[in-house]
C-alpha cells in the first residue's frame, strides 16, 4: 500500500514540509503526521504510529500549503510549518 502510494509522488517538487502531533493521546494510536507539499498545489501525507514507526501513507490530495496546514487541525497541532516559494529538496 505505502509503496503503491509513494509511486505516485516520485517526480513531484517538495516546497513545503508540515508536521503535526496529535493533540490528545484518547483520539488514536497515530502521534505525528508529516504533510508533504508540492508545487502543483497538492500535498502527500505520512502517518507515524505510538511505536515511532510508519505506519501507513495517504495519497496526493489537491489544496497545497493552506489545505495541509488545515486538516485535521481539530485533532493535531503543527509542530513544524515550512514553505518556500521555490523547491527545496
Amino acid at each position: 500500500m505505502i509503496k503503491r502510494s509513494i509511486e505516485s509522488i516520485v517526480g513531484k517538487t517538495i516546497t513545503g514540509v508540515v508536521v503535526k502531533r496529535r493533540k490528545s493521546e484518547e483520539i488514536s494510536n497515530i502521534t505525528n503526521q508529516i504533510m508533504l507539499v508540492f508545487s502543483d498545489n497538492t500535498y502527500y501525507e505520512i502517518w507515524e504510529n505510538t511505536y515511532d514507526a510508519i505506519s501507513s501513507a495517504g495519497r496526493v490530495f489537491p489544496g497545497g500549503i493552506e489545505a495541509a496546514r488545515n486538516y485535521g487541525s481539530d485533532v493535531m497541532e503543527i509542530i513544524i510549518d515550512v514553505h518556500m516559494n521555490k523547491a527545496f529538496f
